[in-house]
């Protein structure tokens, strides 16, 4: 009888952690109702399966999460399907042109007019930092009326010829930072 309500109490839990995994404020109480310790300073034991057998210890569970998410990637690569190692000129053609047709749309590029790019280094937020090119926005904007021209011959040149500049491909990318909380203080 005791093993049939542990069995029940399981797959009812089960249920509702798995009903509730997109509602924080549903599953955080139903992890209460499960013991965990809802005021700051206190801890419950956490416990995780690996191969069949429970484990408690913190800095096991610890080694669980680690190498569970260190090989999750690959682990999710392994399970993609093979790619077709047909990677020709031709192949890659005949690929886009299947994947055009089922779209409908085609993706083309439209010369751009000397009067747009005026109106968009116009825009430009003076109070923005300047860019790699070292170039400040108010720069930009006071020689909206000289610049407008060059710049609209450089990016149509540069949509007849499909070449790209190899100096405008390149970004500076910062990190996002983010800040860490205990869940415990739910």
């Amino acid at each position: 009888m005791k093993n049939l309500v542990k069995q029940k109490k399981s797959e009812f839990y089960r249920k509702k952690l798995t009903e509730n995994i997109g509602k924080p404020k549903e599953l955080w109480k139903t992890l209460k109702t499960l013991g965990l310790p809802s005021k700051k300073g206190s801890t419950t034991n956490i416990c995780l399966k690996e191969d069949n057998i429970t484990h408690f210890e913190d800095k096991k569970n610890a080694n669980i999460f680690k190498k569970f998410y260190s090989t999750l990637a690959s682990d999710l690569v392994k399970n993609l399907p093979p790619a077709p190692m047909k990677f020709g000129a031709l192949s890659v053609q005949k690929y886009y042109e299947k994947v055009l047709k089922l779209t409908d749309s085609q993706f083309k590029f439209s010369p751009v007019f000397e009067d747009t790019v005026y109106k968009i280094l116009n825009n430009i937020d003076e109070s923005k930092a300047a860019g790699l090119d070292n170039l400040s926005g108010k720069f930009l904007k006071d020689g909206a009326s000289v610049l407008a021209k060059p710049i609209s011959q450089i990016c149509n040149l540069s949509i007849k010829y499909s070449k790209f500049p190899a100096s405008c491909k390149i970004a500076k990318l910062s990190p996002q930072i983010f800040t860490s909380f205990n869940l415990q203080d739910n």
